[in-house]
């Protein structure tokens, strides 16, 4: 997502892990990166005993808050205002580093005049909302004169158009104080993290920060990332050793998940997926091209792409094959297709490395949304629920489902475990490595790649015993790689194509890699050694131009290469792009080339050319006084001080113009399901995000007496997300037997249960039974004069395996943060009712007393029925908005 300002793709890793060791100060906000990351929580460890200051925020007290010098409490969801307060006190006390934010960043840019602030009105709205639409219209985000690869700017920082000006004024009621009212952050709290983090900045020192889900999984959570992104820009944090945005990812490939995606709306490499209307390559090349950074190189990316994709094939007489890409028609998104499947539009489903039955958000929903199909497969290393679904949840238990009247044929696929099986796998720091196989799979057991290449094979050959021209994409692929003796693709082959090569093979060429198909045919030429040898004319295939260079013309798999050297690691696995451990960081030098400190330096300009301990992330040969002419293009036009070469402007993003859907700042909205009303703007929650509502899908009004206790979820170390290569283990199910509900002392005795007692959470989805865990772990808050307190439960339960429990994603509400479409898992509301829950039957009649199912429900919050008061008073057992609009 461009939009984040610092990160490459979507929230990827701005530091190698290791680089943490290098931090002075390290904030790690949503997530407890020592139970859920114990080895990379390793080097803040090394921090640590190098004299680092580590700070934990988080509303619940754990793990990595022990090992913490500050724990900072705060109400799940409001991460925007106290990192917007953090924001705040860096400008009023001049305490940023100015140096790096007037040169490396757009605070200096000038913003069109059209421009409305939500501090404008106080309602909450930037400009360009399109109320019947739902959505902002951007143009006047723009830079004045619209032109982003050549800004006006005041470097001097005052203009009152300045962005520098404008995020002065839209934090400005982000006070200590407003902390408190809203996070329950006291404010000497509050100013202990400021100081620390202000201690670590300058050309001295750095801080890093680390995220995880418990940062994106809201319906603002790219803007919480924003917000912490807009942070170390202030403070000169990005670039540089020790500092940067670490993403902490869940498990072994999530980065390469979204790298190479397995998301609906891009394609590799963050090439955006064709929309409707994008009917050529050209009209699809001049709306997504820029005219300046490394998006100049668009064609040269999406041509390889195409192919890598369909081989001899894409000619320049077909557009490459863009012509059978496919063209998005609208939102596209698991949710989206879950309602198709409870609408019985969907036929059948695969299931790979997912198990929606407990690990999807209103989990009640996707077991019946599975019923209804005709068909699912479902791969896995055991029976996971949604493999027996139809037979052991808990709606045939309640009689709500009946295994003979579901009709849907499952076929579960016996898969590989991760040894046995070979492949390249992309970790939290953009690091490709290499995993050899062990072992072969036992029995029928096969790898991804092998289903995938087998189905594959079956049905291209019946695209080819057909004239159907809907079957022409699958006989146009160009599906060529060798197996081994178990039918598996070898997988070094697949890296050679996505690393890239020349497409037309010249006698006697070096650096032919994997060079011939199954059929025994020459098939390509040789490698390249980056996406700087792609071209847009067809002479290169390249399935994936950001790891260009991991499998290039030496014939070295550097994915495999295991001989580190430098605290950076290079000379282990291979790092996109260009194997850099830091993103952008010709930030780690003066403007003039210099480092900024001795204790600091990392790349710098040696009066010939950028050197460094890391490969420099700028033109080898750019001197730093370079200034491009009006008709330069692509990198040519960015100038020798502009480390963000991914942007058109060069400059780090405090603001950004163009790439977001809910505001070029980030803004303190409400989760969708909250104990308050906003604070700071009439309008509660952020306006165009998708709630997803349907009668089972309903979400509860601000401040409803019925839910009263904010619900969040977390991931425990003994168990792995959804629990299906965990619960089935002996000695992890011992560890952790039973699912539980982390309560404070002070609710326990508000709600007279004891530590183990038996407890019921409730929610407008549904029910589960919990123990209850008393902890001071979790402590209430005041929340502007209102005591609230704050319920965390683990999600690793379901009904399979040697242990099992309550579905926490039971409780979870379907809902899309408006940039990617995440549910929001993080901040809910609940009740908690003592005792057990009702089995069978008698559990309708308990979600009718505690949870009331009443009124419409194809409306959410921020839009009461047509006559319905404007005073909050109406209430439709969705939700109403508690405030006058």
């Amino acid at each position: 997502m461009p939009g984040l300002g610092t990160s490459f793709g979507r929230g990827g890793a701005t530091t190698a892990q290791q680089d943490l060791a290098n931090a002075d100060c390290i904030l790690i906000e949503g997530s407890s990166m020592a139970e859920a990351h114990p080895v990379g929580f390793r080097w803040v460890m090394k921090a640590k005993e190098r004299g680092a200051t580590i700070i934990h925020v988080d509303p619940r007290f754990s793990r990595t808050s022990a090992l913490a010098d500050l724990w900072v409490p705060l109400r799940a969801g409001t991460d925007i205002v106290f990192l917007g307060g953090l924001i705040r006190h860096l400008i009023e006390k001049d305490l940023f580093f100015r140096e790096y934010v007037v040169y490396y960043t757009n605070a200096s840019c000038i913003l069109n005049d059209e421009y409305r602030d939500p501090e404008d009105k106080g309602d909450g709205y930037f400009s360009g909302w399109n109320e019947q639409k739902r959505r902002y219209e951007g143009d006047s985000w723009l830079y004045k004169g619209g032109d982003l690869s050549r800004p006006q700017r005041d470097l001097t920082l005052q203009d009152p158009q300045c962005v520098f000006q404008k995020l002065k004024r839209h934090f400005s009621r982000y006070t200590p104080e407003m902390v408190e009212k809203i996070s329950g952050i006291p404010p000497e709290l509050f100013h202990k993290v400021a100081d620390a983090l202000v201690a670590a900045s300058g050309p001295e020192r750095t801080a890093a920060v680390c995220y995880a889900v418990g940062w994106t999984q809201h319906s603002k959570g790219a803007q919480i990332i924003r917000t912490a992104a807009i942070l170390q820009l202030l403070l000169g944090n990005i670039g540089r050793p020790g500092g940067g945005i670490l993403a902490l990812r869940g498990h072994a490939s999530i980065q390469g998940s979204t790298d190479i995606p397995t998301l609906y709306d891009i394609l590799p490499g963050y090439l955006t997926m064709p929309r409707k209307g994008d009917e050529t390559l050209e009209q699809y090349l001049d709306k997504y091209t820029k005219k300046s950074g490394l998006w100049a190189g668009y064609p040269k990316y999406l041509v390889s792409t195409l192919k890598a994709y369909y081989g001899r094939h894409a000619t320049a007489q077909n557009d490459f094959g863009y012509g059978w890409l496919p063209k998005l028609t609208g939102n596209h998104s698991f949710f989206e297709f879950l309602y198709e499947m409870l609408d019985g539009k969907m036929e059948g489903m695969f299931l790979m490395g997912q198990n929606p039955a407990v690990g999807a958000p209103n989990s009640r929903l996707q077991r019946k949304a599975l019923s209804k199909l005709k068909w699912l497969v479902v791969r896995d290393m055991v029976e996971i629920e949604s493999a027996n679904f139809w037979r052991e949840s808990p709606e045939i238990e309640r009689g709500e489902l009946k295994p003979d009247d579901i009709g849907t044929e499952v076929f579960f696929f016996p898969a590989a475990g991760h040894a046995e099986k070979e492949g390249a796998f992309t970790n939290t720091q953009r690091l490709l490595q290499w995993r050899e196989k062990a072992v072969d799979p036992p029995g029928d057991c096969r790898s991804d790649a092998w289903f995938v290449h087998q189905l594959a094979l079956r049905l291209i050959a019946k695209a080819k015993a057909s004239n159907d021209a809907v079957d022409e994409p699958l006989r146009a692929l160009d599906w060529w790689y060798p197996e081994d003796e178990l039918g598996d693709p070898k997988m070094e082959a697949v890296l050679a194509e996505i690393n890239g090569w020349k497409t037309k093979p010249q006698p006697g060429e070096s650096g032919v890699v994997f060079g011939r198909d199954r059929d025994g045919e020459v098939h390509h030429g040789a490698q390249v050694n980056g996406f700087g040898d792609l071209k847009p004319d067809g002479s290169t295939a390249c399935g994936c131009w950001i790891y260009s260079g991991v499998f290039g013309r030496d014939g070295v798999n550097k994915a495999n290469a295991r001989k580190p050297k430098g605290y950076l690691g290079h000379g282990w696995g291979f790092s996109w792009p260009s194997d850099r451990r830091i993103i952008y960081n010709r930030a780690s030098a003066r403007p003039d080339g210099s480092p900024w400190s001795e204790r600091k330096k990392l790349v710098w300009w040696d009066s010939e050319k950028w050197t460094g301990i890391d490969v420099p992330g700028f033109v080898k040969g750019k001197a730093p006084e370079y200034r491009p002419d009006e008709s330069a293009e692509g990198l040519d036009a960015i100038p020798g001080d502009a480390p963000f070469i991914l942007h058109e402007d060069g400059l780090g993003w405090l603001y950004v113009p163009k790439g977001l859907q809910d505001g070029p700042l980030p803004t303190h909205y409400e989760p969708l399901e909250s104990p308050v009303s906003n604070e700071l703007y009439s309008h509660n929650t952020n306006p165009p995000v998708h709630w997803f509502t349907r009668d089972e899908n309903r979400f509860a009004p601000p401040g409803d007496s019925k839910f009263p206790f904010v619900l969040t979820t977390y991931r425990l170390t003994e168990h792995h997300t959804a629990g299906g290569m965990s619960r089935f283990l002996s000695h992890l199910a011992e560890l952790q037997p039973e699912m539980f509900a982390e309560i404070s002392p002070e609710l326990a005795r508000e709600l007279m249960v004891n530590n183990g007692d038996y407890v019921s959470i409730v929610t407008l989805r549904g029910a589960i039974e919990a123990r209850a865990l008393i902890s001071r772990r979790i402590r209430p808050l005041d929340i502007n004069g209102k005591r609230v307190h704050q319920v965390a439960v683990p999600y690793h339960y379901g009904t399979a395996g040697l242990v099992r429990g309550g579905a926490a994603n039971d409780l979870l509400t379907i809902s899309g943060e408006p940039n990617v479409t995440i549910m929001e898992a993080k901040a809910l509301t609940c009740n908690i009712v003592p005792g057990r829950l009702p089995r069978g039957r008698a559990l309708a009649d308990f979600l009718s007393k505690y949870a009331p199912q009443t009124g419409p429900a194809n409306l959410h919050p921020e839009q009461p029925p047509p006559g319905a008061p404007k005073d909050g008073s109406f209430s439709h057992g969705l939700a109403q908005e508690g405030k006058a609009e």
